[in-house]
């Protein structure tokens, strides 16, 4: 993997790792008071969480594979 391309995906990741941490902020910052009578999923109830947690996942995944180039061949 070139070196230009390596800093493009470097800086996707970084891009990906924005809305992640705003969704977490979010959910901390306006929490959600309603109660639901219908018991819900885990993910259902926490969506903030988990789409930024997945967000987090792919970007620190992504990370890892370019860092380490393990991409080459």
């Amino acid at each position: 993997m070139s070196e230009t391309v390596r800093g493009y995906a470097n800086a996707g990741f970084i891009l990906l790792m924005f809305p992640s941490a705003f969704i977490a902020a979010g959910g901390a910052i306006f929490p959600i008071s309603i109660v639901v009578p219908v018991p819900k999923p885990w993910y259902r109830h926490y969506q903030a969480m988990a789409t930024s947690l997945v967000l987090t996942i792919v970007a620190g995944g992504g990370y890892t594979v370019v860092h380490y180039g393990l991409l080459k061949p």
